[in-house]
């Protein structure tokens, strides 16, 4: 009995942080249509000292696509720790590409947006520093990933992506 109760609040626990991975998302998209909306209507709108509005926002998806991409990678591996405790209870289907699926989609996601908004400032002059920051940052986050979701090691080295 008690061991059916500890893997019924496994499952729920998975189901949660796959909800929250869900929820993240959502965020995410919203957050990019609100800026991608806030470009096209003011773009060139000249906030202070020659930047427009356009480069903040870039810095600023930037920030956003940052903090969610550690959220998700937190996700992730919660979600996962839980499914290695209750396997029985959570099955998955054996597939012949296994680095194909969401986990690593979602990961180029976060990738070719934090490096698409990286391009924008440089194409929008910003200051060379805080791209360089920026670039820098991204770069961790990079390698942030790769080593948490366990690319170099054992049966996991044949989903690495790069």
């Amino acid at each position: 009995m008690e061991n059916k109760k500890n893997n019924d609040q496994l499952v729920q626990n998975m189901r949660f942080y796959g909800e929250l991975r869900l929820k993240q998302f959502t965020l995410f998209l919203t957050w990019l249509t609100i800026v991608g909306v806030a470009i096209v209507q003011g773009g060139e709108r000249i906030i202070f000292l020659d930047t427009t509005l356009k480069l903040l926002l870039a810095f600023a998806s930037m920030l956003v696509c940052g903090i969610l991409w550690i959220m998700e990678v937190s996700s992730t591996l919660y979600w996962k720790t839980h499914r290695e405790k209750c396997m029985d209870n959570w099955p998955r289907a054996k597939l012949k590409m296994s680095y194909i699926n969401a986990t690593n989609a979602v990961l180029i996601l976060y990738v070719c947006n934090y490096a698409f908004w990286l391009l924008c400032t440089v194409a929008w002059n910003g200051k060379w520093y805080l791209s360089l920051l920026f670039g820098l940052l991204g770069l961790v986050l990079l390698v942030f990933s790769v080593l948490n979701y366990g690319y170099f090691e054992g049966k996991s080295k044949k989903n690495f992506i790069l």
